[in-house]
């Protein structure tokens, strides 16, 4: 894992920072964000940076403060997931710590990225004895489960290739792209899964995946532009 150099913004003080009101982490009194500011070490993230590997060793956790980064996972069978994506505020890494377990995820960098990083001592220490600082965490760890969780477990649901499909686009759409102009009528999500990670989600084949989104597209309910994907709101409820 290596920082970039370059005229990035950092943010010195999470008390001035913008993301703080909307962060999952980041609302928490003066005193603890003070206590988190002694312990961390700010660093920049160039995209394509791997932030932290599934498997590797959880020496601490990383707290995302301006940019974006992508959660994958490699099932058994050598698969590799798109799960999620990190949001400002979040912590990465979490479950890892607490559980003294490797990463259980790959993230990464997607857009350039200023991130938190606390050492496994320092956040353990914190969690423990600031009751705010361990409702951050067990709020993190609620949000882990619910985002990556149903799309893992689509594949052994029941229903065809297209009512999973509709299913996944569903759980895709409660996480929207924020864009200045797009229909009432269609969320847009951003997709970076291939084909064969999506069959792989829903346990179809990757034929059965491309003739399904091609008729999604036919019926408009669904358009794809490269990694955007706008969803008719009819069928994500």
């Amino acid at each position: 894992m290596s920082t970039a150099k370059s005229n990035f913004l950092l943010i010195e003080s999470c008390l001035k920072c913008g993301h703080r009101a909307d962060g999952l982490f980041c609302k928490l009194p003066t005193s603890s964000l003070h206590r988190l500011l002694a312990a961390r070490e700010a660093k920049v993230y160039a995209r394509g940076a791997l932030i932290c590997q599934q498997g590797g060793a959880a020496h601490g956790v990383y707290v995302l403060c301006t940019g974006k980064a992508q959660i994958s996972a490699t099932t058994p069978e050598g698969h590799t997931l798109v799960v999620g994506e990190v949001a400002p505020g979040e912590i990465i890494g979490v479950s890892a710590v607490l559980g003294g377990t490797p990463y259980k995820t790959t993230v990464e960098v997607t857009e350039q990225c200023q991130l938190n990083y606390v050492s496994r001592e320092e956040f353990l220490d914190m969690a423990q004895n600031d009751p705010d600082i361990g409702s951050g965490v067990v709020l993190q760890i609620l949000h882990d489960c619910t985002a990556a969780q149903p799309e893992l477990s689509l594949r052994t649901e029941e229903g065809t290739v297209s009512e999973k499909l509709v299913r996944l686009l569903g759980q895709w759409t409660k996480h929207p792209l924020h864009v200045l102009k797009r229909k009432r009528t269609e969320t847009p999500i951003r997709v970076r899964a291939t084909v064969s990670e999506i069959a792989h989600l829903v346990g179809g084949t990757e034929e059965e995946v491309d003739t399904t989104l091609r008729e999604f597209q036919k019926k408009k309910w669904l358009r794809i532009d490269g990694t955007t994907w706008l969803v008719k709101t009819a069928i994500s409820k």
